[in-house]
């Protein structure tokens, strides 16, 4: 599932935060999630959403270019709340120039869209 880019250019502005909504149904399941960046090498935060108290885990893919950086995976706290995850862009780029993040809820008995009503944004700070 694509993320869409807010792109934050100036201050003083209210922006509106895109937002890409889970649509994972199946209790333990996992749903990639594809960012793309605009442009150069940049930092991105990701906001997600938890509405759930159990948490979630986000993996981000390896990146596999020269100065790539291994997967990393970031667990949240187990509690319902938006979490922000700051990353470099060219340390988790794909050769295509995407990013992927893996969502995955941490009881087995919950779903990411029903259950924890998971969103992601990503803010691009140039």
């Amino acid at each position: 599932m694509a993320i869409t880019n807010t792109r934050i250019t100036g201050f003083g502005a209210a922006i509106e935060v895109a937002k890409a909504t889970s649509d994972q149904t199946t209790d333990g399941g996992t749903q990639k999630f594809i960012y793309t960046p605009t442009g150069k090498p940049n930092k991105v935060i990701f906001i997600i959403h938890v509405g759930d108290a159990t948490g979630v885990t986000v993996t981000l893919t390896a990146g596999d270019n020269v100065f790539g950086a291994a997967a990393k995976t970031i667990t949240t706290a187990l509690k319902a709340a938006d979490y922000a995850i700051q990353i470099e862009t060219g340390a988790y780029a794909q050769s295509d120039g995407t990013i992927e993040l893996t969502v995955d809820t941490i009881d087995a008995g919950k779903d990411l869209k029903n259950d924890h009503a998971f969103t992601i944004s990503a803010i691009e700070i140039i």
